[in-house]
């Protein structure tokens, strides 16, 4: 087991693999006032900051995991300026994000969650149950 340093206000911690089969684990936390992310690699032994998380992206759920596909670490969240929901993929090998483009879906709907299905990344709509 390898003993990983990292500070105590880790907000999500992940695991992937990246480039060259290399073992990673992704650490995102809270650093003057931004998402700082840190990639940690079994190869080198080290962590490496890289660009910090999407300050468009806010709300994404830090007790879901992301779901590794193709060689990225996918995550859900809202953005900010129209309360929609946003899945952002983290490139583990180029280091860089990107935003999953979704179908409309036709309705509203009060979560989106992402799966690994059959090495796909599928998305559940969740409506919410309101009870009188």
């Amino acid at each position: 087991m390898v003993g990983l340093n990292y500070p105590s206000k880790t907000l999500l911690q992940d695991v992937g693999i990246g480039g060259s089969c290399d073992g990673m684990v992704v650490r995102i936390g809270f650093a003057n006032g931004s998402l700082e992310v840190k990639i940690y690699s079994l190869r080198t032994d080290s962590w490496k900051k890289i660009q910090d998380f999407p300050t468009n992206i806010i709300g994404f759920h830090s007790m879901d995991l992301g779901k590794l596909v193709n060689g990225s670490l996918n995550w859900v969240g809202t953005n900010p300026s129209n309360h929609s929901w946003v899945i952002t993929a983290l490139d583990l090998a180029e280091e860089t994000y990107r935003e999953i483009p979704q179908p409309n879906y036709g309705r509203k709907f009060s979560r989106l969650s992402i799966w690994v299905l059959r090495g796909n990344l599928c998305v559940v709509c969740e409506d919410a149950f309101y009870f009188c």
